[in-house]
């Protein structure tokens, strides 16, 4: 599995790129700078769970778990330089109201990479 983020930000332009190698429980990251040639800025690898999560495979998860207030889980994920087990806290129930309508919510707060 591979997971590719594109990330401008004022004059920087880089693509880090994660290969997550469930077989050998690796995960290597590797980041360039698209502004100049594809250079490389960093690289790293990780172990890894063989069940772990890229960040937003691990915000998909965390909609599957439905956790009550009071409850928590866990999710490991890695970003392909640290591996974790993310604790996810469900808090309370709220009402969001917008032009759309209002919803009844779910607070979270998930301690990542502590």
């Amino acid at each position: 599995m591979q997971s590719t983020l594109d990330a401008a930000e004022g004059k920087r332009h880089r693509e880090t790129k994660i290969n997550f190698d469930r077989t050998q429980k690796k995960a290597a990251s590797v980041e360039r700078d698209l502004l100049a040639s594809g250079k490389i800025v960093k690289s790293s690898e990780v172990e890894i769970p063989a069940c772990v999560h890229d960040l937003v495979g691990g915000l998909f998860t965390l909609r599957t778990m439905h956790l009550e207030p009071g409850q928590s889980g866990t999710i490991p994920m890695s970003d392909g330089k640290k591996s974790v087990a993310v604790k996810v806290e469900a808090q309370e129930w709220e009402e969001i109201k917008t032009k759309a309508g209002s919803f009844k919510t779910l607070r979270y707060e998930a301690f990542v990479f502590q």
